[in-house]
This record gives C-alpha cells, structure tokens and sequence, in this order.
C-alpha cells in the first residue's frame, strides 16, 4: 500500500539495462529520472499496467517515481540487465536520501505547510512578582505584559520559568532558537502540516514537548490570559481577579513553569498577567514569545551514494 508520492533511487551504469514491470487495479503515474542531471527522461501517465525495459546512456543516481491518484496496492518489479560483474556491483550501492530545504523551481520540489517563528523579545521579560507581605511596603505581586501580535499570526508560543532564585539560567533566551531547531527535526523526518487541524496539534505538542522549561518544586503563580486592555488595567491597579473577565479557559492558578500556546488570530495585542498569592515568598519569571505565523515552505531530497 503506498500513499502520497514515492521514489526509489538507485545507482545505474552507462550500458545496462533496467527492466519495469508494474501492476495496479487504479491508475498511476510513473516517472523515471535522472537524478544527478535533474532530468525527466521517462513518463508513464496514468496506467495500471506497465512492461518496459530503459537503457542507461550515463552512469548516475536514478529515480522510479511513483504518484498514486489514491491510497493503493503497487505490484512492481525492477530487474537489472548486464553482462559485466562491476556494473551489477555498482547497482548494488547503497543510496543516502536526505530532505533538504528547497526553492520553488528546484527539481522535484514540493510545498509543504508550514509555520514561520519570530522572537517577540529582544531577551526573556524577568519580571519579578514580590510576596503579598513584602508587597505591602514595596514591590508588587502582580505584572502585565502586553504582547504586540504580528499580522498573520495563527498561535503564540510561550514559555515560562518560575523560580524562587533570581540567577539566570544558561537556557534562558533560547526559546525560539531551540523551537525552531526542533521543528526542523520534524519537518523533515516528515511527520505534521501545520495547516491540518489534527497534524497541526501533534506538531505543537512534538514542538512543546521538546522545550519545556526546568520545574522547580516550591516555584509557582497565577497566570491570567486577558485580551480586553480595559481588563488588564484592572489587574494592574489590583483589582480582584474575581472582577475581572479573562480567559478561564486558558489561564492557569498555582502553575509551576511550563510552555504552551495560545490560539491569537485575529488579535492585535494579548495581555499575560500575572500574580503571586504567597505571602512569605517572591517568584521570579522568566517569560519569552514566539508568533507563528502560516508560511509555505519547499522541501526536496539530495541523494548521495556510500563509498
């Protein structure tokens, strides 16, 4: 059963001969390339049936590609042709296949769905919640930060790191760098589309998964995910939060650090407040942003044979 576009390389010499017999109850297209001149050289439109044997003129990387109209069984055979030892040894090469960022003219180019990042801060925002009893003579328990939505974009990624110690930690600003090393891990081991509802999820909870932030025990506050200004001027000027309309649904009371992503199209700006309920101890944050924005993309393979 084969679904979606396959190609299987492998590596001729100049004077043999390949023999391609393929049967199917649905109609597929076969292509035959060269893969190192990047060229066409043979199409079978749209058969079920297919009895032909190719001569090879140059000694090169080859692909039989096939485009199933559906989800299909595929009875195909490629027998080599030769007389000579040493051709039918180098048939025998294994072929490295590699996915690697393509343009959109490039040979065998496809477009996939994917998503752009852009940091939303130069630095992590450290903000620092004091405790309620410190907070009565200096400081404050509460913090908004106001996040400015770039056009276009679909989710913002956040994570954020709690801790009951100002120092700094070496991971801290890394955030979009290292979401975006993961995401290229798993585009090309071809696994979500970001544009599929379904595949769209498992692609942000793979990404997540990848870069949640250290948790410490002790270490924990509310957050409150607001997106009415008028609403977070009142957090800011300390009103209850029980007087306030957030978002219930994507706020969190008493969480420790964690990342996750919150669903901003349409949005201009998104408010995330937060506030220290504890009395003796102050938190310090750590809060960083990713817009993610819808993007095209272009993928291709670069085949390469073992010595």
């Amino acid at each position: 059963m084969i679904e979606g576009i396959h190609s299987y390389p492998m590596y001729l010499a100049r004077g043999t001969k390949i023999v391609l017999n393929m049967e199917t109850d649905k109609n597929i297209t076969v292509k035959f390339y060269n893969a190192d001149s990047k060229n066409l050289l043979k199409t079978y439109a749209q058969k079920q049936n297919i009895k032909d044997t190719i001569r090879i003129n140059n000694t090169a990387i080859y692909l039989v590609e096939l485009s199933p109209s559906t989800n299909q069984y595929v009875n195909m055979s490629v027998a080599l042709l030769s007389e000579d030892v040493e051709q039918i040894k180098l048939a025998r090469k294994k072929i490295n296949t590699e996915q690697i960022e393509g343009k959109p003219n490039d040979f065998r180019v496809r477009k996939i769905d994917g998503i752009k990042m852009t940091n939303m801060f130069l630095e992590p925002k450290k903000i620092t919640l004091r405790s309620q009893g410190k907070a009565i003579f200096s400081g404050n328990s509460r913090s908004v930060v106001a996040v400015q939505i770039p056009n276009g974009t679909s989710d913002l990624f956040f994570s954020l790191r709690i801790s009951t110690n100002e120092a700094d930690s070496k991971g801290d600003g890394k955030f979009c760098e290292n979401m975006q090393s993961s995401y290229k891990t798993i585009k090309f081991l071809g696994l979500p589309i970001y544009s599929k509802q379904g595949n769209r999820s498992s692609l942000i909870r793979e990404l997540l998964n990848d870069n949640a932030p250290v948790r410490e025990e002790e270490a924990y506050c509310n957050m409150y995910v607001i997106t009415n200004p008028n609403e977070a001027k009142k957090f800011q000027d300390k009103v209850p939060a029980s007087e306030i309309k957030y978002d219930i649904d994507r706020s969190e009371l008493g969480t420790q650090s964690c990342n996750g992503c919150l669903s901003v199209r349409g949005l201009k700006t998104i408010y995330l407040c937060f506030e220290n309920e504890r009395f003796r101890y102050s938190n310090y944050l750590w809060l960083e942003c990713i817009a993610a924005v819808p993007n095209t993309e272009y993928i291709t393979e670069r085949y390469t044979t073992e010595d």
